[in-house]
């Protein structure tokens, strides 16, 4: 296995991130499997994060070659509430 990541300079945060595996065995056509996930920096709720933008795989299923692509847009913060109850349900 093979890992490469591409960091920022000024920011320090992962830019790029790969992951090569090793070839598949002798009775598996040859097929790249990988993995990679680009970041980039993302303004949620006014705070800024560093989130994927983009996932691409490949790989082997049952002997066949796959490719997957994700991309990731329009981040937003999710907000909750929560009432806790008693125990017991009787007023």
């Amino acid at each position: 296995m093979t890992i490469t990541v591409l960091v920022d300079a000024q920011s320090h945060q992962i830019l790029h991130l790969k992951v090569q595996f090793a070839n598949p065995p002798q009775d598996v056509k040859k097929y790249p499997r990988s993995l990679s996930v680009d970041y980039a920096p993302i303004n949620v709720g006014g705070k800024t994060f560093w989130l994927p933008t983009a996932v691409e795989g490949h790989f082997l299923m049952e002997k066949r070659p796959w490719k997957w692509n994700v991309r990731f847009s329009d981040y937003h913060q999710y907000t909750s509430s929560v009432k806790l109850l008693p125990d017991d349900p009787t007023p």
